[in-house]
């Protein structure tokens, strides 16, 4: 995947002691129950984030270009599709309000 030419990050393999040393610390990460518990902690800080904007809005009457329709995710291959709402569904067991869709609901949507 380091490779892939479509990446959003590109890493560019050099001789750097600090880059070796972050690398180390940034593989430690990519297991799976540490992506659990940083999803979780994330996911802590959304929601609250959510809560603030909301009590501070409701509390000042400040507008913004506020959207609460949600947001939709495609996948190229049901792959991909069941791997994300495996994903997706952690979240929802976890407070934040998922709907999983298929092709038919979405056309409802």
């Amino acid at each position: 995947q380091l490779y892939d030419h479509d990446l959003g990050i590109k890493v560019r393999l050099r001789f750097d002691p600090y880059f070796f040393a972050w690398s180390l610390r940034f593989l430690r990460q990519c297991t799976h129950k540490r992506m659990r518990a940083n999803t979780d902690v994330k996911l802590r800080l959304a929601l609250y984030s959510r809560d603030c904007i909301n009590a501070v809005s409701a509390e000042t009457s400040i507008h913004y270009d506020e959207r609460k329709k949600g947001i939709l995710y495609f996948f190229r291959s049901q792959q991909s599709f069941d791997t994300g709402s495996d994903n997706y569904r952690y979240l929802g067991e976890h407070g934040l309000p998922i709907e999983i869709v298929g092709r038919d609901r979405l056309v409802e949507l």
